[in-house]
């Protein structure tokens, strides 16, 4: 809230399946509203997927396949963790941004702790390789 009681835009989304994708799903039960390091702020953390087309009028919904975008919020700064899965170990990856590193420790884990989670129940076949942390993501050209 602003002065004069107006609401303010903290931040937003701005993002779009690409060419082979069909479509995109917010995962609404993994969405949390908490404050993960304790510093009396709410961390949102944000999930959506996207799906692959398998054909003119389907998506694939399987664990491995299609991408998926884990968004945090914390303290002015979006923490965005990118994730792409496959059937093979070779084919998944996992990156975070710059904000992500930049994260206090306790929420960085919490993260980890979410995608482990969310790969023993099988809702997305993460890379694993290093115990579910994401790598940097490579600089862009």
């Amino acid at each position: 809230m602003e002065g004069g009681k107006a609401l303010a835009r903290q931040w937003s989304i701005r993002d779009f399946a690409g060419k082979d994708e069909g479509g995109v799903n917010f995962r609404s039960q993994l969405i949390e509203l908490t404050d993960i390091d304790g510093d009396g702020l709410v961390d949102p953390v944000l999930v959506y997927r996207f799906f692959v087309l398998e054909g003119a009028d389907s998506i694939s919904t399987g664990d491995f396949t299609g991408r998926i975008k884990i968004i945090t919020f914390h303290q002015g700064r979006k923490a965005t963790i990118h994730a792409i899965t496959g059937d093979l170990d070779g084919d998944r990856k996992t990156t975070a941004n710059g904000n992500y590193f930049a994260l206090p420790k306790s929420v960085r884990q919490h993260l980890v702790k979410k995608m482990s989670a969310m790969y023993s129940a099988r809702q997305f076949g993460f890379d694993n390789s290093y115990d579910f942390a994401p790598r940097k993501e490579a600089a862009a050209r």
